[in-house]
């Protein structure tokens, strides 16, 4: 039943509007034959046994044994790529490699390839346009531990004006069985589903919604809010971050205070306390208060925190931005620090923590 093939809702959907008797026809269906073939000799296509080629073992060091397979084609289109593939299952041990490589007849190298170490079932491909003379010499390379003998066999080669999937190889047909047509359908309909998901998420909000939007999408999205390239760049949870407070405080216009603040509350940590005021000392220049504790690096952290605000476009032009630690008047620190020798140690078991004691910033409207 055309239940149980595995296909997108949309394929589904699609099929259904087929006539019954085409959909009849397509459950009664068999698998087609493989592909034609089109490679330029009848072996090797699916190997059991290394016929014609030449092997030999050679022991590469006390650690090593290689064994090379090899094998000279003539009569070659010097006008058609020659394809060399090779195909392994997983290893039985470590440190195997598999190597290719492919010559002409003077011995000089065309393609070669390397893969080392073999850790899981896998591939390789060369490809190496044949000279005039049509000939290649093509060399198959495995390497395993010594005393491992067969610790990794070859499972299939392929040779010929094309790259093929190992599923293609003679012997190696075995697909499902049924519904050919339905199966086909879903890779146009599996594409159709991806866009009416992305569509339905659209009109759900889901991709702009800071909070909801998939990781993904998050600095398309922060591209549509007009936030800065710097902005855009940080990782995705931070970014995430950033785009859910602006969006819950709503878009300052550049040189505000809240914009400075909110550019400052995605490098602080805590509850990311900030206030911004002109400089009583110095023109066109701005204070960045925070709390000692809830900066990264405690005062050390300073200059990252001006250059990630400075990077935001926040700050208005010509305006320089200086970050301070803020401190409490005594009254205040006391009053947060406690009476007892026992609660000012509670309070402020480091420095850092002493410094933010008392502190408590309100941003300036």
């Amino acid at each position: 039943m055309s239940a149980n093939v595995p296909v997108t809702d949309w394929t589904r959907a699609w099929y259904e509007l087929l006539p019954a008797a085409y959909r009849d026809m397509d459950a009664a269906q068999t698998n087609p034959a493989p592909p034609p073939w089109d490679g330029f000799t009848s072996d090797p296509k699916f190997l059991h046994g290394w016929g014609e080629w030449n092997t030999e073992a050679t022991v590469a060091d006390e650690e090593l044994v290689e064994v090379r397979m090899h094998r000279t084609f003539t009569g070659l289109l010097s006008s058609e790529q020659v394809h060399v593939q090779a195909w392994w299952p997983d290893p039985a041990v470590e440190d195997c490699y598999v190597a290719l490589e492919v010559k002409d007849s003077r011995g000089v190298v065309l393609a070669e390839t390397m893969v080392d170490p073999v850790v899981e079932a896998g591939s390789a491909t060369v490809m190496a346009l044949p000279p005039v003379d049509g000939h290649l010499e093509v060399s198959i390379f495995v390497g395993v531990p010594a005393g491992e003998g067969n610790a990794l066999q070859l499972a299939a080669v392929n040779i010929g004006y094309r790259s093929v999937l190992q599923e293609e190889l003679p012997g190696r047909y075995d697909g499902p069985t049924s519904h050919p047509l339905l199966r086909w359908m879903d890779g146009p309909g599996s594409i159709a589903q991806t866009t009416r998901t992305v569509s339905d998420d659209l009109w759900a909000g889901r991709y702009t919604n800071p909070a909801t939007a998939p990781a993904h999408a998050l600095r398309w999205l922060a591209q549509m809010m007009g936030t800065p390239l710097s902005l855009r760049k940080r990782p995705v949870e931070e970014l995430r971050e950033y785009l859910t407070n602006m969006l819950a405080s709503g878009r300052s216009a550049t040189g505000t205070r809240q914009g400075i603040a909110d550019a400052a509350k995605g490098f602080l940590t805590g509850d990311r306390q900030v206030s911004v005021a002109a400089s009583k000392t110095k023109k066109h220049t701005l204070v960045l208060l925070v709390r000692a504790d809830e900066v990264p690096g405690g005062a050390a952290g300073l200059p990252a925190l001006a250059k990630v605000v400075q990077d935001a476009g926040v700050i208005p032009a010509g305006h320089v931005l200086v970050a301070q630690i803020a401190t409490a008047t005594w009254d205040d620190w006391m009053a947060a620090a406690g009476e007892t020798w026992a609660e000012r140690e509670a309070a402020a078991k480091t420095w850092t923590q002493a410094d933010s004691l008392g502190v408590q910033l309100e941003e300036t409207p």
